[in-house]
């Protein structure tokens, strides 16, 4: 039985098109910025030819840097996109010349954070490339995977596999709740693991040879990107159509973006989205007329249909402190599943009114649900946007956290 409390709401947002090539990435919060098509920020050793430091392009300092020549990395000249990269080798764990570099320890990230790495491994020695140095926390690559890990594996399993060669744009976002991870844009999974970056390097830096996570990598890093403050839908595309056009890889696609977010109440920095201009606001089974953020919800007049309902089911425990908190609880006892076994119908279907094909929406559905075993799949207009949407993997188990997943399509009627 696949049981659910969703409510609705599906604000127009048409997205800005990709940047062009000058496109320039959000300064707030920018911690740590390496580019290593910026011949300027690469000090290269002139008798060995070997890469000493990586200049932070923020402005804060934050320098990678390796003393130990025996674990200096090389310059790949044209690696990922025929853009340069600084190439990592090693002949696997306990390896005294892995290569890596330490970031500046003055750079301490906790959390919010907003990660980003390009990379790819060009060898068959397939461990770590971002990593924290004493946290185990990684962003980028792991096992011949192409993974993030915040104390747990963020989305269901250990990652995707990275075939040799292969390079991607991944973020990591770890929000107060939630981890979460995408790769171009589009999101792969999150759930509510709580790790922090905290100090960081790339590849492995320790002389002594038992590192705390010594997984080094044969791998090619491009660039490395982060904040610390989760950015909003603009500064996420604002990057990855930086990157993206830079490495000639795949980024944002306006018809397939997706974000999971877990939210405590209604109010503004609780996490949810009711900004914008609404063109259908619908109470899943419950009355409507009322109003939250810009969003007007409905009844639900024959819009979602499935093969049961009920009204008035156990409530979130949201805390209450105003109008809006109290019709967003009340909101959430609101819940529909169908029950295929028995020979019912196989999904729960809605039918969002009043949209126009061709153009491009942002679809916000909100669930609350304490329950551990409860999983569904999320289509919209054909697209599997999540073969098995957990959401208390969002939550833990906590009553009083709901998981809200947006995802922008472009409408075909």
């Amino acid at each position: 039985m696949k049981t659910l409390r969703i409510a609705l709401a599906a604000p127009l947002a048409l997205l800005s098109i990709p940047l062009a090539a000058d496109a320039q990435i959000p300064d707030d919060g920018l911690a740590l910025w390496l580019d290593a098509d910026d011949a300027a920020t690469l000090t290269v050793d002139g008798g060995t030819g070997t890469l000493t430091q990586w200049d932070d392009k923020s402005g804060n300092g934050f320098h990678a840097t390796q003393a130990n020549g025996d674990r200096q990395p090389l310059v790949e000249a044209s690696a990922i996109g025929g853009k340069p990269a600084v190439r990592f080798d090693s002949t696997g764990p306990g390896d005294l010349f892995s290569d890596g570099l330490e970031i500046d320890p003055g750079l301490n990230l906790g959390r919010p954070y907003t990660a980003y790495i390009v990379d790819r491994y060009w060898g068959e020695v397939k461990g770590r490339t971002l990593q924290g140095q004493g946290q185990n926390w990684l962003i980028g690559k792991w096992g011949g995977n192409h993974a993030h890990f915040t104390g747990a594996w963020v989305a269901r399993n250990a990652g995707i596999p990275a075939a040799t060669g292969e390079a991607v744009i991944s973020e990591g976002m770890g929000g107060v709740q939630t981890s979460e991870w995408a790769q171009g844009g589009f999101d792969i999974g999150g759930n509510a693991s709580a790790g922090f970056p905290g100090n960081l390097q790339i590849g492995v830096t320790d002389a002594g040879g038992n590192p705390p996570f010594d997984e080094p990598s044969q791998a090619d890093v491009a660039e490395v990107i982060v904040y610390n403050r989760l950015l909003d839908d603009p500064g996420r595309e604002d990057v990855h159509a930086y990157l993206g056009d830079k490495y000639g890889l795949p980024a944002t696609d306006p018809e397939h973006a997706a974000r999971v977010v877990a939210f405590t109440g209604a109010d503004a920095g609780e996490g949810l989205d009711f900004e914008g201009t609404f063109v259908a606001a619908v109470n899943a089974r419950g009355p409507g007329g009322f109003t939250i953020g810009d969003a007007t919800f409905t009844d639900d007049t024959g819009i979602i249909t499935s093969e049961n309902e009920i009204l008035a089911w156990f409530p979130a425990a949201f805390q209450i402190d105003g109008q809006a908190d109290t019709d967003l609880n009340e909101m959430m006892r609101s819940i529909r599943w169908t029950n295929s076994q028995n020979g019912g119908m196989d999904d729960v279907a809605i039918a969002v009114p009043g949209l126009s094909a061709g153009k491009v929406y942002k679809v916000q559905m909100l669930f609350a649900d304490a329950a551990t075993a409860r999983h569904c799949g999320v289509v919209i207009e054909g697209d599997r946007v999540f073969p098995d949407f957990a959401l208390a993997g969002y939550t833990g188990t906590a009553a009083d956290t709901g998981v809200a997943l947006v995802f922008r399509f472009k409408a075909a009627d």
